[in-house]
């Protein structure tokens, strides 16, 4: 109790503990083991967090039979939407029913590092949004780093093509959220867009070179991002970003092609490895 107070008295940001939401969405292929995994890696910053937001997007994943510590218990608290409209759709929700000035999330499957909250939450008393790496964890076993844009210039480079910035490190205030209007309702792509819309709106950005979550990407990763289904809101997407003017036209139908023939008629295992060199 006496370091307690000290730290209090030392470090403001312990001042803002109940500032601060996880919003958590899952859904019917997201497993209790999973959901345990991402919640007990926010155990050793349980004193900076107010609440943990846990979103069920559709019926199918109602009711899993997931284990809380005891930490949580009373930290914990769920929405459930009936019909399942992608992750963009439930993230939002999940920040309407927030009571926190500061939001950040979490993808189901994912850990948190330590030290996250406190690193952003430094960050975050004189900017809108702050963003970092992730350490991405491949079924070999292999590890990767990737670093997301470290200015705005950068980022206004890379928006065309890519998302520049790592959405699952994402600490940002809720009235700049809610002002934004939140992800777009798309099934792929709807952190793409949000991350245009900040950039568009010009909000002070924190650039942090530091790693912040480790991402468990699956045996199923690149078949999420191939295919029709993915092209077509990918196509949404870019729409999009060109309507915020963030590129032109002949930029829009390069980047479009480009998607197109990568995720259409190269194979899957020259996908991967040109995936990873793009991502380190």
């Amino acid at each position: 109790y006496i370091l307690l107070a000290y730290f209090k008295k030392n470090n403001k940001y312990l001042l803002e503990s109940n500032l601060i939401s996880y919003v958590i969405p899952i859904w019917e292929k997201s497993s209790s083991q999973e959901i345990e995994f991402s919640i007990n890696s926010l155990l050793e910053e349980n004193h900076l967090i107010n609440e943990i937001i846990i979103v069920f997007d559709g019926f199918k994943s109602f009711n899993l039979g997931f284990k809380i510590p005891k930490e949580f218990k009373e930290k914990l608290k769920y929405i459930y939407c009936g019909i399942n409209r992608g992750p963009g759709v439930a993230r939002n929700k999940g920040v309407l029913f927030s009571k926190s000035k500061y939001i950040f999330f979490l993808d189901c499957g994912d850990k948190s590092v330590k030290n996250r909250i406190q690193t952003q939450l430094i960050s975050l008393k004189n900017n809108d949004v702050c963003f970092g790496d992730i350490r991405e964890v491949f079924p070999s076993g292999k590890e990767v780093i990737r670093r997301g844009a470290t200015s705005y210039q950068k980022a206004k480079r890379l928006i065309a093509f890519r998302n520049p910035f790592n959405n699952v490190t994402m600490g940002i205030k809720k009235s700049s959220f809610l002002e934004l209007g939140g992800y777009a309702n798309l099934r792929i792509g709807e952190d793409w867009v949000l991350m245009g819309k900040i950039i568009k709106k010009e909000l002070r950005i924190s650039f942090l070179e530091k790693e912040l979550v480790k991402v468990f990407t699956g045996n199923d990763f690149l078949q999420r991002r191939s295919g029709k289904k993915y092209f077509i809101e990918i196509k949404k997407c870019l729409k999009i970003i060109l309507k915020l003017k963030l590129m032109n036209r002949v930029t829009y139908l390069f980047s479009l092609i480009n998607l197109f023939f990568l995720r259409s008629f190269i194979p899957k295992k020259i996908l991967s490895l040109i995936y990873r060199f793009l991502r380190n």
